[in-house]
């Protein structure tokens, strides 16, 4: 059996106003989805978001105000855009996260 370096998490979003919010996301995405993430600085949010859902997201929990579930493709429209800046936000913090110890990734020099 080999490994998966492939990591998967939940992001929840307590104490904000979207406690309540599970949002699973890939955090490790081949460097070939990676470069083609829009990087412009006239990059529109929805062209961010449309990334996002083919490379990122994976399952939620959100509804509609009628209690219907939004599903994974709802366009950028459809969502509050507050809620979407902090899960892009958070994912980003995520991927960047340097609490690894070093001594883990390495042993006595050899890579």
């Amino acid at each position: 059996m080999g490994f998966n370096p492939f990591t998967a998490v939940k992001f929840t979003f307590e104490g904000s106003r979207f406690a309540g919010a599970e949002i699973t996301m890939n955090l490790d995405i081949p460097l070939g989805d990676v470069i083609g993430y829009p990087t412009e600085p006239k990059t529109k949010l929805a062209d961010q978001w449309q990334w996002f859902q083919a490379h990122a997201l994976i399952s939620w929990n959100l509804e509609d105000r009628k209690g219907e579930p939004i599903p994974i493709e709802a366009p950028v429209e459809k969502l509050p855009r507050a809620l979407i800046s902090l899960v892009m936000q958070k994912w980003f913090e995520a991927v960047v996260d340097t609490s690894t110890p070093l001594e883990a990734l390495s042993r006595g020099g050899v890579t």
